[in-house]
């Protein structure tokens, strides 16, 4: 599953965030904004535990 930055993905914990950043080295992993209480938080998620994309957002392709 590829997942890009500013995709909604929900977490095999049940939370929803959206990918604010992609990592590539040293290994693949997202920087995913989460809700918390009132606030959001950014965690470092690894591929194995994202269940799958909710929403994906659109790419805009030079004309």
């Amino acid at each position: 599953m590829r997942i890009e930055e500013h995709d909604v993905v929900q977490l095999k914990d049940g939370r929803e965030g959206t990918v604010v950043f992609v990592f590539s080295q040293p290994r693949t992993a997202y920087l995913v904004e989460v809700p918390l209480d009132d606030e959001w938080e950014q965690i470092t998620v690894e591929p194995e535990k994202i269940d799958r994309v909710t929403w994906r957002a659109r790419t805009h392709k030079p004309a």
